[in-house]
């Protein structure tokens, strides 16, 4: 007499490995997701600062560096876009575009949407591994890390992830040598600050995230 399964007892097996599945799948997306933007940020992060390093031994220290972006501003004190524009493709082809490894740089323009109402199209560094840095001007220049590129969500704490270039104080470094830091409200170098800013808003993730070394702790908020 030989033995063996049931086909009622094979339906069962399947049909708990199928829950068991279905439970611990989107876990293991979920992780790997974090782990793959974790190493994205570190490498975005290293990648800008020695750049910058570099680029400081044929341009100075960025102390010294041409960080006048007023013009980014019309008569009427609202942001132009054109001349925001302009200043971003000059601050990149002097100092960055040399020294940092980049598939293409693409000039921020304005366009027309199906409507007709203008939008305007940040500039923006394309890295060969399909991330793509935004950089704007404002006070200093602002970098927003996309880890996915073009692809959704595109939200503050999960896949947008906030950084600046700027020379003066610092009182917003989290270290004081840094080239490049997140962007964080002011009193947030500890945990605890940068852990209340980020549950509050996305923006400054990236500062907890630059704490912790890039890593998403388990009670990382935005996620």
């Amino acid at each position: 007499m030989k033995k063996g399964f049931t086909i009622a007892e094979v339906l069962i097996t399947l049909g708990i490995i199928g829950i068991v599945v279905s439970m611990t799948l989107p876990m293991l997306i979920e992780k790997h997701k974090k782990q793959e933007t974790s190493a994205k940020l570190k490498k975005f992060y290293t990648t800008m600062q020695q750049a910058i390093m570099m680029s400081e031994i044929d341009n100075s220290d960025m102390r010294y560096w041409d960080f006048d972006t007023t013009g980014y501003k019309n008569e009427d004190g609202n942001k132009d876009h054109a001349k925001t524009a302009e200043l971003c493709e000059k601050f990149f082809n002097r100092y960055l575009k040399k020294y940092l490894k980049h598939y293409f740089y693409e000039k921020g323009l304005n366009t027309s949407d199906e409507n007709g109402s203008t939008i305007f199209r940040t500039n923006r560094i394309i890295f060969y591994d399909g991330t793509i840095a935004y950089l704007n001007a404002g006070s200093c220049y602002d970098l927003l890390f996309d880890t996915n590129g073009d692809k959704k969500p595109n939200k503050y704490g999960q896949d947008q992830f906030a950084f600046y270039i700027c020379p003066y104080g610092q009182s917003g470094k989290l270290n004081p040598n840094e080239k490049i830091t997140t962007s964080a409200n002011p009193n947030s170098n500890t945990r605890e600050q940068a852990y209340e800013y980020c549950k509050q808003n996305g923006y400054f993730c990236a500062r907890l995230l630059q704490i912790d070394n890039w890593e998403f702790k388990n009670d990382y908020p935005q996620w």
